[in-house]
């Protein structure tokens, strides 16, 4: 047996009224997160870019994504640690997260190669 108001009554607009304040107020909590989220992401990208002279590691957009907070920190603090003029992106990520750093293998394209017919 189903209980529900009818149409029309009080109980039936408060549970209505009740549900979409609840609804609308998680979204504008939600997008709130998720503009924080975006901005704090932002000013840490151009955080490393200012603080990385060699250039040695390819973000492909999800960088920030794939780290936590402590490990954005720590991969700001071990670049302030490293000498100027050398500090290398690819090291301080190898040092705080080493399964993001992929030696890369010589890629053989067989198409160009020679060898095969």
């Amino acid at each position: 047996m189903v209980v529900r108001p009818s149409p029309y009554s009080f109980p039936f607009w408060l549970l209505l009224g009740s549900a979409a304040l609840f609804g609308g107020l998680y979204m504008l909590l939600s997008h709130r997160e998720s503009r924080r989220t975006q901005l704090e992401a932002l000013a840490w990208l151009q955080k490393i870019s200012e603080l990385v002279d060699v250039h040695d590691y390819e973000n492909d957009g999800h960088l920030e994504e794939y780290l936590d907070d402590s490990e954005r920190r720590r991969i700001v603090a071990e670049l302030e640690r490293m000498p100027v003029g050398s500090r290398s992106l690819r090291h301080a990520i190898d040092i705080v997260s080493p399964d993001l750093v992929f030696d890369e293998a010589p890629s053989s394209n067989a198409l160009n190669d020679p060898r095969i017919d």
